[in-house]
């Protein structure tokens, strides 16, 4: 449940650093 719930998380930092 962690891995999932950091999968989005990361990603979706990622588009605001983008």
């Amino acid at each position: 449940i962690d891995r999932l719930f950091s999968l989005p998380f990361f990603q979706r930092k990622s588009v605001l650093y983008s």
